[in-house]
């Protein structure tokens, strides 16, 4: 028997076609009718995506990152992704890493989800936790990824750079903002 190289939980099947309510209308949508999810690179590739392998390896401890388990952690309301939790192997050990997607999140959202990248990592032994926010386009706002960093100690952040925080319970946790994958 051969296992899959990155295990997915939770995932909707792609292979049907399901509806998806919208909202409080009424209306339903089928899936071949949807966008897919910003995230898409992140649900259905046979690992990290090689863009952010990239990123990660300048990083000697996210060196040879590659992807284990993930989970959609949260969902949007047409039935997008917003938010996908990744236990990663790098040449340091265990990394829990949270990605989100850049549009819409605000200040407040960065710091539950690094809380949650820690969370997992403590869960899972991981010695590092990762919050890593996927832009779609070069020309997204950083406003609020801005105003997360500056309470880091970081004030204007640039893109495709991980920044460290003040490590807890011996856990290394680390933010980047990182560019489209394309």
């Amino acid at each position: 028997m051969t296992w899959q190289h990155f295990l997915t939980v939770g995932a909707e099947d792609s292979t049907t076609d399901a509806q998806c309510l919208l909202g409080e209308t009424g209306w339903t949508l089928h899936r071949s009718n949807r966008l897919p999810s910003r995230l898409f690179n992140w649900l259905n590739g046979e690992d990290i995506p090689d863009r952010a392998r990239e990123i990660l390896a300048m990083q000697p401890r996210f060196a040879e990152a590659s992807g284990l388990i993930r989970v959609p952690s949260e969902r949007e309301n047409l039935c997008g992704i917003r938010e996908v939790w990744v236990l990663a192997r790098t040449t340091s050990g265990l990394a829990s890493i949270v990605v989100c997607d850049a549009e819409d999140s605000l200040e407040a959202q960065f710091h539950r989800r690094i809380a949650l990248a820690k969370e997992q990592a403590l869960r899972y032994f991981a010695r590092q936790a990762l919050l890593l926010v996927q832009s779609q386009a070069p020309t997204d706002n950083m406003t609020e990824f801005a105003k997360f960093s500056a309470i880091q100690g970081h004030p204007d952040p640039v893109g495709d750079r991980i920044y460290s925080m003040p490590s807890e319970n011996s856990i290394a946790l680390s933010y980047v903002w990182l560019g489209p994958l394309t």
